[in-house]
């Protein structure tokens, strides 16, 4: 099968540089086509029990959650 795309190079020779295009990108091409959405951003408020919920346990003083002795 005849593919021009595909060309051959010497395996122990550095490659040669893909010469720029003036082709659109795949992002340019999906945005042309409307088929990329801009995500949206949705802020979830927190409830003050779970901001007092997380205060508590960032005010641990050092102390374990649990003991090493009930193993």
């Amino acid at each position: 099968m005849r593919n021009p795309m595909l060309r051959e190079e010497p395996r122990y020779e550095k490659a040669q540089v893909l010469p720029l295009t003036n082709q659109e990108n795949i992002l340019q091409w999906l945005q042309s086509k409307g088929r990329v959405v801009a995500r949206q951003t949705i802020e979830t408020p927190v409830v003050e029990e779970e901001e007092e919920e997380i205060e508590d346990l960032m005010d641990d003083d050092g102390e374990d959650l649990f003991d090493a002795d009930e193993d």
